[in-house]
């Protein structure tokens, strides 16, 4: 799959979104950079949703900027720690210990290095009115118009590696990918 194709097809769910659903006021997550697609091995990261509600009524494209941005959220660092550690596995054959991946987290510019290969998505295309408390019942609501989008992202992304945060995010996993072996926390 092209970024090409992946760009158009993320430019038809946004006016779906706006469109169809009224939620002109969304994100569209996906790769941080155009580096993900050449990578050999393409990870995604799954979290359930964003909380920043200062911005514009339009639609928000992921970005690395962005990424970076929210960087002061320990969820969006780890991210980047956790990024790093697998990028390491794949790529070099190396396993992280414990203290090494401690020490990571202080490497901001490796961090940044390894977000910028990623895809990072978040089950909810809107932000979280609740602030930094997980609105499930909004999240579960929007799942419900936004399933069959999710699954094509995810074919359109070619994921090798996917890494899906908290119980709820495998639930919600389970729910709208149907794997043949439902993912355990």
């Amino acid at each position: 799959m092209s970024e090409q194709q992946y760009r158009s097809f993320m430019a038809q769910f946004s006016d779906v979104l706006s469109n169809d659903y009224g939620l002109p006021c969304h994100n569209l997550y996906g790769p941080l950079t155009p580096c993900y697609w050449e990578q050999d091995y393409k990870l995604v990261i799954y979290n359930l949703e964003s909380y920043n509600s200062d911005r514009e009524n339009k639609p928000r494209e992921m970005s690395i900027d962005l990424f970076k941005h929210w960087f002061g959220a320990r969820t969006t660092r780890n991210i980047g720690v956790l990024a790093n550690a697998i990028y390491a596995n794949l790529y070099y054959d190396k396993y992280m210990s414990e203290n090494e991946i401690r020490e990571s987290y202080r490497d901001v510019e490796s961090l940044y290095a390894a977000a910028e290969k990623i895809a990072y998505l978040n089950f909810r295309c809107t932000d979280s009115p609740n602030g930094v408390r997980a609105d499930n019942l909004g999240i579960s609501d929007e799942i419900q118009i936004t399933k069959e989008y999710l699954r094509e992202q995810l074919t359109l992304l070619e994921a090798d590696v996917v890494i899906v945060g908290s119980k709820k995010g495998c639930a919600l996993f389970n729910e709208i990918f149907e794997p043949h072996r439902e993912l355990e926390y």
